[in-house]
């Protein structure tokens, strides 16, 4: 008699495609790391407005510190193409400032949403004040600069 196998069985063909549990814990992984990545995309779009806030902040207090060196009106020009500074000379405004100082475009999909706005620094470098607001896609962030804090509020 011929012996069939062990105990009888028969071989069993190797398993086709993947369990249930296998599918469920693949989607579970990618479900996860689509939920970070998203949530990571969020965060660094904000941070990108709060940086172009923060740094329309310090070109406003470098603007008021060049105002007072040179002994002459500056004025801080803020419009839906970009930043830049002028300097009053001989009677007239002048700009092509050096860096940086000079026309700097808006990037990052960063743009004003609020109006433009035309800020004016004193000899002394004083200025009256100016609100305005930053925007990236639905992201909002709002610059208050005045005489006494030049300081970004983010999170409109």
């Amino acid at each position: 008699m011929a012996s069939r196998g062990v105990l009888g069985l028969r071989p069993t063909s190797p398993p086709r495609g993947f369990s249930l549990i296998e599918t469920l814990v693949v989607l579970a992984m990618l479900g996860i790391v689509m939920a970070t990545a998203s949530l990571s995309f969020v965060q660094s779009g904000k941070k990108g407005l709060e940086a172009h806030a923060s740094q329309l902040q310090l070109l406003a207090a470098a603007v008021s510190d060049r105002a007072v060196l040179l002994n002459r009106p500056h004025r801080l020009v803020v419009d839906r193409q970009g930043v830049w500074v002028e300097e009053r000379l001989r009677g007239q405004w002048r700009d092509g400032l050096p860096p940086p100082f000079q026309f700097r475009p808006w990037t990052d999909h960063v743009g004003l949403a609020s109006e433009p706005v035309v800020l004016g620094f004193s000899r002394a470098g004083q200025t009256g004040g100016a609100e305005l607001t930053l925007s990236r896609g639905v992201d909002r962030a709002s610059v208050q600069l005045d005489a006494l804090s030049l300081s970004p509020v983010a999170g409109l």
